[in-house]
C-alpha cells in the first residue's frame, strides 16, 4: 500500500477544513472505518459525515474518495431546509464534484474519473468539450 492510498488521520481533516472554508460549509464529520456496506471505498450522510475505508480500493487513492464524498457534503449543504433531498448522483452532485476537484487538484484530469459512475464521466466529458481553449 502506498502513501497515496492511505493517509495519516490528520491529512483528511486538514483537507476537509480547507474545502469547507473555501466553499463556506461546516466541516463534515470524518472517520476511518474497517468496513462499509456495498463495494464502495467511502460513504457520506448528512448526520455522520464522511467515512473512508482504512483499506481503500487499490486503484482509487484515498484523496479521490475523500473528494467524491465531500462533493456529497457540499450538495447537501447547498440544499435549502425542507427541500426535497438531492439525488445521490444528480446534476447538483456533478456540479459540486467538478467544483471540488477543480479547487483541490492542480490538474483536474488526475482525479480518477474512470472509476466514477458512468453518468459523471459522460457529464464531465461534455462539460470539458464546451470549455473555451486556454491560450498559451
Amino acid at each position: 500500500m502506498t502513501s497515496e492510498q492511505i493517509a495519516p488521520p490528520h491529512i483528511p481533516i486538514a483537507a476537509l477544513r480547507k474545502l469547507a472554508r473555501h466553499f463556506g460549509t461546516p466541516v463534515p464529520g470524518f472517520k476511518w472505518v474497517d468496513q462499509l456496506s456495498g463495494d464502495t471505498p467511502g460513504r457520506y450522510n448528512e448526520i455522520d459525515g464522511i467515512r473512508l475505508l482504512t483499506s481503500p480500493v487499490p486503484a482509487v487513492p484515498y484523496r479521490d474518495t475523500l473528494t467524491h464524498e465531500f462533493a456529497h457534503h457540499l450538495t447537501w449543504s447547498r440544499t435549502p431546509p425542507f427541500q426535497k433531498e438531492p439525488r445521490s448522483h444528480g446534476r447538483e452532485f456533478f456540479e459540486a464534484l467538478v467544483q471540488t476537484v477543480e479547487f483541490l487538484y492542480e490538474d483536474p484530469s488526475t482525479y480518477v474519473w474512470l472509476y466514477e459512475i458512468e453518468q459523471i464521466v459522460r457529464w464531465w466529458n461534455v462539460r470539458q468539450s464546451r470549455k473555451p481553449a486556454k491560450s498559451a
